[in-house]
């Protein structure tokens, strides 16, 4: 194709003529070239190129050949004792999920030691029932340790659950024979947040046929929309330390790397009637002392606070404070930083973790510690969830020092300073 020009009548035309073996030449007015043709071109392939990602979901609502169970209701005056033992009568009611598939050693194999798991529930409490067959019970590892990284050591089962069904977030519940427990969310398909801190309960044993758990988890813990019936996003891991091996009961892509995806899960299906329990929560706290020293002169202490927890829906929460109390939380740990580079250490203070994960980018653009560092949290509100496919996440706080509403004199070292976070996030292909 070749671009020419010519006069005609006063005005001056652009030519485009094709070398097809005869020439044939496309007018257009003036200042507009013949590439047009290739600029129709390229929009063509770019609208066929989006059109065919349109069509892709994260993972459909009930993928072609995937794995699927059923939670069965608990019936009424029936309770579940947690004791490990899965010797109530709804665990022999309840169809189990089995035939899990290796990704470790021998991927594609079925697992050498048979899995098996059930689900019931009643209105505001999840209960999981873990069957873990070993033909060598006596060789089964439990490292004593607390961490996390000690618990992946020995056999260990995690339970992945995307409670949204977005195909974007999700938990990860994890136990293990001696009862050790730990948990994180997820968020952004495979990326995790570890300052998540679930409330729930779990009891093992070991027996002749290998070891068994048994778990209690409110709905309180997840996020999901109020809907007649649901369908979650279920995978599950068992690691046989001993044999070195890992398996699923859904089978992993070997592309995904070490990562869980929340869009490549299994189903759980089976839910009705469930609701996430108590919308409000207050937890007010008061603290008083009396300090003597060089024994002649006495000073006290008093401290007062609340925390309220309100589930605006069931998929977006409201946290405010005032003058919280982190005295509960972990003291971190020491460390000595010879680089130029700040150290961050992990939030856990429970008004900051909640919804943590709406404020986490690839880039770190909010580091919540910040605040309150140098001074008191007089108080703050938040609001985190997800509406929809859009995720928020909003932080107001007032800092300074706490003088009891002008009562006593304001400690000038104490940084005095307002703190607004906003972010929106809306999900595409989901």
């Amino acid at each position: 194709m070749r671009l020419s020009k010519k006069r005609r009548d006063g005005v001056t035309q652009n030519y485009c003529d094709f070398k097809n073996g005869k020439e044939k030449r496309m007018a257009f007015a003036d200042g507009v070239t013949c590439r047009i043709r290739d600029l129709w071109l390229i929009a063509g392939i770019c609208g066929l190129v989006f059109a065919g990602i349109g069509s892709i979901s994260a993972h459909e609502s009930k993928p072609k050949g995937d794995k699927l169970v059923t939670a069965v209701p608990l019936p009424k005056g029936q309770k579940i004792a947690l004791d490990g033992l899965l010797d109530e009568p709804i665990w022999r009611v309840a169809i189990p999920g089995t035939d899990f598939i290796q990704r470790e050693l021998e991927y594609g194999a079925p697992a050498t030691q048979e899995s098996e798991f059930r689900f019931c529930f009643d209105e505001e409490t999840l209960y999981v029932g873990i069957r873990c067959f070993d033909d060598q019970p006596s060789g089964i590892r439990m490292p004593t340790g607390r961490s996390e990284r000690d618990m992946n050591a020995g056999d260990v089962v995690n339970i992945f659950i995307d409670s949204r069904h977005d195909h974007r977030t999700g938990y990860k519940l994890s136990v293990s024979p001696s009862g050790m427990r730990s948990d994180n969310s997820r968020y952004n398909d495979y990326l995790r947040d570890d300052s998540w801190d679930g409330f729930w309960w779990a009891e093992s044993r070991i027996d002749s046929l290998g070891w068994t758990a048994e778990m209690r988890v409110p709905f309180k813990n997840f996020r999901f929309e109020q809907l007649e019936s649901h369908t979650w996003g279920l995978q599950i891991e068992r690691k046989v330390a001993r044999l070195y091996e890992q398996s699923f009961w859904k089978q992993r892509d070997l592309d995904d790397g070490r990562f869980i995806r929340m869009s490549k899960l299994a189903h759980l299906v089976g839910f009705e009637g469930i609701r996430t329990g108590r919308r409000v929560e207050i937890v007010p706290y008061g603290l008083a002392g009396l300090a003597r020293s060089d024994a002649t002169s006495t000073s006290s202490t008093k401290e007062t606070g609340f925390d309220i927890k309100y589930a605006v829906t069931p998929g977006l929460t409201l946290d405010a404070t005032l003058n919280p109390d982190f005295a509960q939380v972990d003291a971190d740990l020491d460390e000595v930083n010879l680089t130029r580079f700040p150290t961050r250490f992990a939030e856990l203070r429970p008004f900051f973790v909640e919804g943590n994960n709406a404020f986490l980018t690839p880039i770190e653009l909010f580091y919540s510690r910040r605040i309150g560092g140098r001074t008191d949290i007089l108080g703050g509100g938040k609001v985190s969830g997800k509406i929809g496919p859009y995720t928020v996440g909003a932080i107001a706080a007032r800092t300074g020092d706490w003088t009891y509403f002008g009562l006593e004199d304001d400690d000038a070292s104490k940084e005095d300073a307002t703190f607004g976070i906003l972010r929106l996030k809306r999900d595409i292909f989901s």
